[in-house]
Formats: structure tokens, sequence, C-alpha cells
């Protein structure tokens, strides 16, 4: 019975991941891609407890060279069901999430921004 267990577990694993990956664009040259996932928990705020993970829109910012100068660029995605999100052929750069906004039934709209003002902090 161990003998047939693994490799049902790698198929049913292999299937899971296969089917939560987003739709990508054709790649072209010198362009990158972005891949993330964003997950937003609201524990015991004004006694709502819920997650977030799907339709969020994301924020993302970057520093780029462009023709020889330093170019400063802004992209918005969603996520996916699963939280999962990519942005694809964006110019090569340094790239950080600076925010992402939703929306809830009893919260209304949520805008949650990152400052972005410490590197060594870059997180929410």
């Amino acid at each position: 019975m161990r003998r047939f267990f693994f490799p049902i577990f790698l198929f049913l694993l292999a299937f899971s991941c296969s089917s939560t990956l987003p739709e990508l664009e054709a790649p072209v040259d010198d362009r990158c891609l972005i891949i993330g996932s964003l997950i937003f928990d609201i524990n015991g705020y004004q006694d709502v407890n819920f997650t977030f993970h799907d339709n969020i829109e994301v924020a993302i910012i970057g520093h780029v060279i462009d023709k020889g100068q330093e170019k400063r660029v802004g992209y918005w995605v969603r996520t996916d069901d699963n939280g999962y999100f990519s942005l694809a052929n964006v110019p090569p750069g340094i790239y950080a999430l600076k925010g992402f906004r939703t929306s809830s039934m009893d919260l209304g709209d949520i805008v949650v921004v990152n400052e972005l003002t410490d590197p060594q902090r870059n997180y929410f």
C-alpha cells in the first residue's frame, strides 16, 4: 500500500499546483515577470474576522532604466481566486509592493499603503 501512495500524492500535488497558475502572457526579450501572492487577514477589527485573497487590486512600483535615464513606473494587477498575481513583460528594474485595495460588505473600501521610506523595512 505504501508503494502506491507516494506516486498518487505527487500526481495530486502537481495537478493542484498546475491548476492555480495564472494565465501568463508570452515572454518578450529583455522583459521580466513579477509573480506574487497576497493574503490579507482582518482579525477582530470592528468584530470582523475575515481573510481576503481573491479580487484584491495590488499596486506595484518600480525603478527602471529607460534609454539611459532612471524612471519610476507603476502597475495595478488583480489577485486570482487563490491570491496570486502576475505582471508579465515589465522592464528590468527594482520593484516593490506599494499597496493594495479591496472592498468588504462589513467595512467598505479598504486601502493599505506601504510608504517605502526605509529599504530595510520594506513590508507593511
